[in-house]
């Protein structure tokens, strides 16, 4: 028996699974899908809702190939027809194990029904709500300060120094960069291409992104050695336009508000009922 209801198990759990994702993808409700019938087993009709149920559960990426192989799903649903046919007149939806599982199953679908009740009563975000938010929090909204630079990164102090006396006297930084530096970009003269703050350690970062364009450092120490830095480009930060972030804070609003609906259905709720728990027991050393 214990063999039997793995794969029942498992199947109700795929089920479980299958609704769940669908009650995530469908935030408003959709209207009535066509009841044209696909498929009959034994009398029992499969309609295009029932197409459309199952692929809407499916992953994004995996409901376009859904459709392309639309026989194929068809074919899916007749084998689970097939299957819940003989389970149900071998009386199997009687035995505990089932019954058990099919309650947690209600009871999954019931608080995901009742979670988007919760939500949809988040209040609706404005165009309004969405300019106030951008303007009050457009620091949040700037292209980051980039610079392009090069270093040529030594073992020792002594070394960075003649090759910075080498750089003074004419020689190409380039050049020297495959010649001398140890870093991993050597081979590329030492090139780092466009760079933001944080990628790099903080005494390099506090040395070139104050240079000014074209202009070599004095020898900064850092972790990973002796560094010798040129900056080639210097764009600062800029501030980007209410069109390029309007869509993003909408939707940073909608998921707060969201939030704040749960939050407060849960502490009123809270409230007024009876709440017992026992973290004690969470290690299985008490009944």
């Amino acid at each position: 028996k214990e063999l039997l209801m793995r794969p029942i198990a498992l199947a109700c759990a795929l089920v479980l699974l299958l609704a769940g994702q669908a009650f995530a993808q469908k935030e408003a409700p959709v209207s009535e899908p066509s009841q044209t019938v696909l498929a009959k087993v034994n009398g029992t009709s499969i309609t295009m809702s029932d197409f459309l149920d199952l692929v809407a559960g499916l992953p994004p990426q995996q409901q376009h190939l859904a459709f392309r192989n639309r026989e194929r799903v068809l074919d899916s649903l007749v084998n689970k027809e097939l299957f819940f046919q003989e389970a149900m007149s071998g009386g199997l939806d009687t035995d505990p194990d089932v019954v058990s599982l099919m309650a947690k199953f209600k009871k999954e679908v019931v608080t995901q029904a009742f979670l988007r009740k919760v939500v949809e009563r988040a209040k609706p975000v404005t165009e309004a709500d969405i300019e106030r938010y951008y303007l009050e929090n457009k620091d949040r909204f700037k292209t980051p300060e980039k610079i392009t630079a090069s270093h040529i990164v030594l073992k020792t102090e002594e070394e960075a120094k003649a090759v910075q006396a080498a750089l003074q006297e004419g020689k190409d930084f380039v050049d020297l960069a495959k010649e001398r530096s140890i870093g991993p970009r050597a081979a590329q003269g030492g090139s780092l291409g466009s760079i933001t703050r944080g990628e790099m350690p903080l005494e390099f970062d506090q040395v070139a992104f104050n240079l000014s364009v074209g202009s070599i450092s004095e020898v900064v120490k850092t972790p990973f050695g002796f560094h010798i830095i040129k900056v080639t480009d210097h764009i600062p930060p800029m501030q980007m336009e209410f069109s390029e972030v309007s869509e993003r804070i909408q939707q940073r609003l909608h998921a707060e508000r969201q939030q704040e609906a749960v939050r407060a259905f849960l502490e009123e709720a809270t409230t007024n009922s009876t709440i017992e728990t026992y973290p004690e027991r969470l290690d299985g050393s008490k009944p």
